[in-house]
């Protein structure tokens, strides 16, 4: 979703194609993508106990996708110090969902010195979102390493348009934080921690998801440190 000029082909939420294409933007292999099973707390005791940040994937043509909360000029505000970028290529939601929890996790998250990603935020450092955005568009070989990871499950561009959408959930400096490259900026949702940083996402999934009881087509997955 999202972006009028650039299209990518867009990128399964299947944990061994993400796994794989972290690998090739220099992110560790300690890291690794995991299917969210459930949101309740048995299930969500199953992730490995480091985590970086969670995935929500949903349908846009679900109450989910009409959301508009959050693109007020406070709100934004109140995030600063989160990293955050605009969505300016169609279809690359799930890349920028990736890089969402990978920037705000580059404290933990090792990534290869002179790696697509290590270059990236290298030239993003004190960029504004959408100057990020125009950065994503011109780094080829994170676009050459998305093409490839997406044809794994496709061959082309679909000529349909792509009716699910990304969106990521992080921990920052001790607050919840909704990223979506749709929207004005960071979303807050509410206070967390380390240690209740998951069961805290998975309540906004959860609400998120109430909002449409008769839509199916959610999914979370997770990215974790493999102990």
């Amino acid at each position: 979703m999202a972006g009028d000029g650039f299209t990518w082909v867009p990128l399964e939420s299947n944990p061994d194609v993400l796994n794989e294409f972290m690998g090739k933007l220099g992110v560790s292999k300690e890291w690794k993508v995991h299917d969210v099973l459930g949101l309740d707390d048995e299930l969500l005791a199953m992730l490995p106990k480091e985590i970086a940040g969670m995935i929500l994937l949903f349908p846009l043509t679900s109450s989910a996708g009409q959301r508009l909360g959050g693109d007020t000029e406070a709100e934004y505000k109140e995030a600063e110090g989160v990293f955050f970028m605009k969505q300016t290529i169609q279809n690359a939601c799930g890349t920028i969902a990736l890089l969402h929890v990978i920037g705000n996790n580059r404290d933990k998250i090792q990534l290869s010195p002179g790696s697509p990603l290590a270059e990236f935020f290298n030239k993003t450092s004190g960029q504004s979102s959408e100057e990020c955005g125009k950065v994503l568009e011109s780094t080829g070989t994170i676009s050459e390493a998305h093409a490839a990871s997406a044809s794994e499950g496709q061959t082309a561009v679909p000529t349909e348009p792509v009716i699910h959408h990304f969106i990521s959930f992080v921990n920052n400096d001790g607050n919840l934080y909704e990223l979506d490259g749709r929207k004005m900026g960071p979303i807050p949702h509410c206070p967390t921690s380390k240690e209740t940083f998951v069961k805290d996402a998975a309540k906004v999934c959860q609400k998120i998801i109430a909002t449409d009881p008769n839509e199916q087509r959610f999914s979370v997955i997770a990215i974790g440190k493999d102990a």
